[in-house]
């Protein structure tokens, strides 16, 4: 996390130096253009014996053909260095801020879950004839239980969004993976349930607890789903400034230009 807030940084500084560099070429462009006019009057322009020695500045072999120096030429190029600087910073942060979306919405999912597991828990130990004095003993190691699934089951979602760029997938093998992704996921939270929560098997009718399993399954589906989506999407805007920005700079130059980070 540290080194891609350094590299964002090194990224933007890289592009205020440019555009400060711009702003200098614009000054200097200026001076040239009064100095020029100058020189050539009183010094290339004066007779030299017979002939007439004299610098036709408009046939000067130049590398930028359309390039006349107004303001308008210099703002362009600011504007045109600029964007390159956004596209660069967007480029380094598309995956982490694809993740960051994914997780975002898997966490709204695991709320609804959590609290779902909540309430049948609570009235599991309202029926469950167990002493009083047990019962907040019991929520609480259930709660326990509850965040130390979360943590797995979030740690895993994130490494399967990292590991598996859903949106490089063609829909069939994608669906496959999503299939074996909830199967992964739905085996840690029974092995969970089987080692951490030992009170299940003094709570009358726990086996109610598994009623949310329809819930988790369809859960975890809509959250791939999106994961899927969100990748795409960012992705194809990216790409697509990215690939407006080359047309427009090879344009300029003659010649292919691609941008890479």
């Amino acid at each position: 996390m540290i080194e891609n807030k350094v590299i964002q940084m090194d990224l933007n500084m890289l592009s205020q130096y440019g555009a400060y560099g711009i702003l200098l070429l614009m000054g200097l462009w200026k001076g040239i253009k009064y100095l020029i006019p100058f020189i050539v009057k009183n010094f290339l322009n004066k007779k030299t014996s017979k002939t007439d020695v004299t610098v036709n500045l408009n046939n000067c072999a130049t590398p930028i053909t359309e390039f006349t120096g107004s303001k308008q030429d210099f703002k362009s190029m600011l504007i045109l260095f600029l964007n390159q600087g956004k596209i660069l910073t967007a480029m380094h942060n598309l995956k982490p801020d694809i993740l960051e979306e994914q997780k975002n919405y898997f966490n709204r999912h695991r709320q609804n879950i959590k609290m779902m597991a909540t309430n049948i828990i609570v009235e599991l130990l309202k029926e469950a004839n167990i002493d009083e004095s047990l019962i907040t003993t019991y929520f609480s190691n259930f709660e326990n239980f509850s965040e130390v699934c979360e943590i797995r089951v979030l740690n895993k979602y994130e490494e399967m969004c990292k590991d598996n760029h859903f949106a490089e997938y063609n829909e069939k093998d994608y669906r496959e993976l999503v299939d074996r992704n909830i199967f992964i996921i739905e085996n840690i939270l029974g092995d969970l349930l089987r080692k951490r929560y030992i009170q299940r098997e003094y709570i009358k009718n726990f086996k109610r607890v598994y009623e949310l399993h329809p819930s988790i399954q369809a859960g975890l589906r809509d959250c791939f789903d999106q994961a899927r989506e969100v990748a795409i999407e960012k992705a194809k805007k990216v790409n697509e400034a990215k690939t407006c920005y080359e047309a427009e700079v090879s344009d300029i130059l003659g010649m292919k230009f691609s941008l890479e980070i």
